[in-house]
């Protein structure tokens, strides 16, 4: 089972290699995301989780004798610190949960997402774009449906579970799909936008957040909160 970090230009992922063994890879990361790995490297040291060092400045990957969720708790805390973060669980069958990020995660999870939860208001937006791995993340959490039409129109369409409502999720760099639903959330059933958005992060990883708390009960009026 694979757990995905996501981070600005590359991704930090875990998988679990036993029950007391996490293989780490990462790529592509920043200085903020190197100084993230760094603390978990400096742990890792000093908890003798390693049997060698290796240096955050490489695309690598090492195994820790520590529980997954464990290497998950130190590095989303280095990486996002002051966010809230959501942990989403993706079974098999498409469904999704959220977990507290417990250990042992249920044997049929196929796939494991930390994301922050988006900031509420509506600022104009403006981070360029950069050359992003956060797409690979979002399709693996997206149906072959919603993949065909992000990969055609940069959007598309998700239900949310409280209320049953259809929303277009658009990526803020859209600005052709942006002039008809005005923000990156959109109710499709009530024709209304919402002002909700993260551009502390990549532009696929602010659509996954918002996919995945539209699918978490009891997250979907916090997106709601300011039309």
């Amino acid at each position: 089972m694979l757990w995905y970090l996501p981070t600005f230009y590359g991704d930090i992922r875990l998988k679990r290699q036993a029950d007391m063994e996490t293989l780490v890879t990462w790529e592509k990361l920043t200085a903020t995301e190197r100084t993230a790995l760094e603390t978990l490297l400096a742990k890792a040291h000093a908890k003798k989780w390693a049997d060698k060092l290796v240096s955050p400045d490489d695309d690598a990957k090492l195994v820790l004798r520590a529980p997954l969720a464990t290497v998950q708790k130190i590095l989303v805390k280095a990486l996002k610190p002051g966010r809230e973060i959501i942990d989403v669980v993706a079974f098999k069958n498409g469904t999704v949960t959220e977990t507290r990020g417990a250990e042992p995660l249920p044997p049929e999870a196929e796939k494991v997402v930390s994301v922050s939860k988006p900031t509420l208001g509506c600022p104009e937006p403006r981070l360029a774009r950069a050359e992003l791995r956060a797409r690979e993340v979002l399709f693996a959490f997206l149906t072959p449906e919603q993949q065909e039409d992000f990969a055609t129109r940069n959007a598309f369409v998700t239900v949310g579970a409280d209320t049953g409502h259809r929303y277009m999720i658009t990526s803020r760099h859209a600005r052709d799909q942006l002039a008809t639903w005005r923000r990156q959330l959109y109710d499709l059933d009530e024709k209304r936008p919402y002002c909700v958005h993260d551009y502390a992060v990549p532009a696929a990883e602010e659509m996954l957040a918002l996919h995945l708390m539209l699918q978490l009960p009891q997250h979907e009026p916090y997106l709601r909160h300011l039309e």
